[in-house]
């Protein structure tokens, strides 16, 4: 399925929640994109179930920091 995202994007943007995504124990069915004027610095996932097991949504969450890539022209 996740080849099919990439494919769909086709280099028109990076996807930052591909693979293994950090604080979850599977993959995401939700993904972030990003074009290239910005920079993923860091992603982070939340669990859908709190510290007490109890689901609070159907789908994790997915955290991405990005920062805007800074161009200069002379």
């Amino acid at each position: 399925m996740y080849q099919a995202l990439v494919d769909a994007f086709d280099g028109l943007a990076e996807i930052a929640t591909g693979g293994e995504v950090p604080g979850l124990d599977s993959q995401v069915i939700d993904h972030l994109a990003y074009g290239p004027s910005l920079k993923a610095l860091g992603v982070q996932g939340l669990s859908r179930y709190d510290e007490s097991g109890k689901r609070l949504s159907d789908h994790d969450g997915v955290m991405v920091e990005v920062s805007p890539i800074l161009q200069l022209y002379q």
